[in-house]
């Protein structure tokens, strides 16, 4: 079975698990929140004096502190980029992609698995000031057909294996096929533009001085449900992306000299922000996997001495249940971090216990960046932290704006903060429901259950 098949189903399956929000208040995944009831949350953290910059500004700015040193790696080939190489690449790309007659505001949908070269399309592509739609590696050719036809995007970026499902898309709904201009392939595919071919530009046509409006230019389109089931297209701004990046910096203190495994499919946005851009922003090496393979995943964690894993919940109860595990020698990680779902205290306790890795959780979404909440080290069992710096936190009466007042009293979690979306794609009324005086309403429920001990239980 397809890993991330699996992982969607062990999620799901987790929506009556628990989390908490350090607190007062807990989640049927409990969220770590500190709070108390009448108030709104703050961060532990003091407010950043966040920079008024675009993406491709702000990450460029990193990068040329980290030039010499190792930036991408693709774990399978050994193919490798310095910092130096991955800015001269993306300029290269964006030069290629205006010469081919992109322009600032078009879209181009990236349908791929991971690969160094999809990290550099990830900073090509806003440098050019063209936004990105990002769509599931997984998915069938009329699930990518509705997506391209809602983005409207005019190109596609694709690898050779899965040409033939855009293919298929294209079939479905002809409307796609008039739209895109273009088909490039992450490798060499016989009557179609290379993304080896765009790295060969000579950089001419790069817009040195793209001007960007932060708040309305979008860099990114993926896709969420939000607190409803239909997947809508995600709106992120260079002032979200830009603001979440300085956060997490805050929040999770790694240095250069930490490395980090890509697994997790750059297609959502926890590999996005949390894993690519962040890695850009820090220097860090980010070690690439094109899907989950056991064996591979243990190996390159081993050879590549990654010190801090990003997870999921079915990878951590893989690496505490399985046997192959004590095949490898992991002995460089020191911290991992775990999202998307929540994870169950005896894992989280098995985890550390076995492994000696220290192991605590993050709480965010799509349409928040996505990091709203994260935890410590040492973790609190069970928690997903406080909230990150410049962000606030509050527990309503649903359908309401009003604060709950008592102990016991079911509330709905909210988040304001300057990594917020700017809305969904072509959808206000969508927008207009989740989003209220600035404030995201997250669809998770919780009860307050204790002023003395600040947890809450939050139930989806």
């Amino acid at each position: 079975m397809n890993f991330y098949v699996m992982a969607s189903r062990f999620v799901r399956s987790l929506v009556r698990s628990t989390w908490k929000i350090a607190d007062g208040t807990t989640c049927h995944r409990q969220l770590s929140i500190s709070t108390r009831l009448q108030t709104i949350i703050g961060s532990p953290h003091p407010d950043l004096d966040l920079r008024k910059q675009s993406l491709p500004e702000y990450l460029f700015s990193k990068i040329d502190e980290h030039s010499p040193r190792t930036a991408l790696v693709d774990f399978e080939s050994g193919r490798s980029y310095t910092y130096s190489q991955l800015k001269e690449y993306a300029v290269r790309i964006a030069s290629a992609l205006r010469k081919l007659g992109y322009k600032k505001g078009d879209i181009i949908a990236i349908h791929a698995t991971n690969s160094p070269e999809y990290a550099i399309l990830l900073l090509a592509l806003p440098a050019a000031g063209i936004t990105m739609t990002t769509s599931n590696s997984s998915f069938t050719a009329e699930e990518l057909a509705k997506k391209l036809d809602l983005t409207e995007a005019s190109c596609v970026v694709t690898t050779p294996t899965l040409l033939p499902i855009v293919m298929e898309a294209f079939r479905i709904n002809v409307k796609i096929q008039t739209n895109i201009k273009d088909i490039i392939t992450l490798g060499h595919v016989s009557g179609y533009k290379s993304i080896n071919t765009l790295m060969e530009d000579d950089g001419t046509a790069f817009p040195e001085d793209l001007q960007v409006d932060c708040e309305n230019d979008i860099v990114v389109l993926p896709f969420s449900s939000g607190t409803t089931g239909f997947p809508k297209a995600v709106m992120l701004n260079h002032r979200c992306l830009v603001a979440n990046l300085q956060q997490l910096s805050c929040a999770l203190q790694t240095t250069p000299d930490d490395s980090f495994l890509a697994v997790l499919p750059m297609f959502h946005v926890y590999g996005i922000t949390v894993l690519t851009y962040y890695a850009f922003a820090g220097g860090n090496k980010l070690v690439t996997l094109p899907r989950f393979d056991p064996g591979l995943f243990l190996q390159a964690i081993q050879n590549e001495k990654i010190s801090l894993l990003h997870l999921v919940p079915p990878m951590a109860v893989f690496m505490v249940k399985h046997p192959m595990v004590n095949d490898f020698n992991l002995s460089r990680v020191q911290r991992a971090i775990c999202g998307a779902a929540p994870l169950g205290e005896t894992v989280h306790e098995e985890f550390v216990s076995k492994l000696n890795i220290n192991l605590f959780q993050g709480y965010g979404m799509t349409e928040f960046g996505p990091a709203a909440l994260c935890d410590e080290i040492p973790s609190n069992i069970g928690t997903v932290g406080k909230p990150v710096p410049n962000t606030l936190c509050k527990i309503v009466h649903p359908g309401t704006t009003n604060l709950i007042t008592n102990v016991g009293e079911s509330g709905e979690i909210c988040h304001k903060g300057p990594q917020l979306m700017k809305g969904y794609l072509h959808n206000q009324e969508a927008t207009n429901e989740i989003v209220k005086e600035g404030w995201i309403h997250t669809g998770e429920y919780c009860n307050s259950l204790s002023r003395r001990h600040n947890l809450a239980t939050v139930v989806s």
